[in-house]
């Protein structure tokens, strides 16, 4: 598997990851403080 393929699947697990195991409300904050923290 080339490393972009793997990268991908990596992602697409952790994403998967993350909405299964935060609320919606809990998403919206971390993306939130993620975007903040990257235009500071």
């Amino acid at each position: 598997m080339g490393l972009k393929k793997w990268a991908n699947e990596h992602l697409k697990g952790t994403v998967s990851k993350f909405k299964s195991e935060f609320s919606q409300t809990q998403q919206d904050h971390a993306l939130g403080e993620l975007c903040r923290e990257i235009l500071d």
